[in-house]
């Protein structure tokens, strides 16, 4: 009996988080290029498209970013 989908991806999250927290706390990596590395890798894990995370990651860091510029 194979775990189904949506327990594998809670899975996959869990690692996501505890590697972003090792990433960054143990080996004091720079915690932007750890949350995009993390991600891009979640997704591919997920089963998303390769084209699809660079254009989901791009839409996602352009509107938060569009939003922040427009606080400063």
């Amino acid at each position: 009996m194979s775990p189904s989908p949506g327990i594998s991806l809670l899975v996959y999250a869990a690692v996501a988080i505890i590697a972003l927290i090792v990433l960054i706390a143990r080996y004091r990596l720079n915690p932007f290029i750890v949350i995009t590395l993390v991600s891009v890798g979640l997704a591919l894990v997920a089963g998303m498209p390769a084209s699809g995370v660079v254009a989901s990651y791009e839409a996602g860091v352009g509107k938060t970013l569009g939003h922040i510029a427009l606080v400063v």
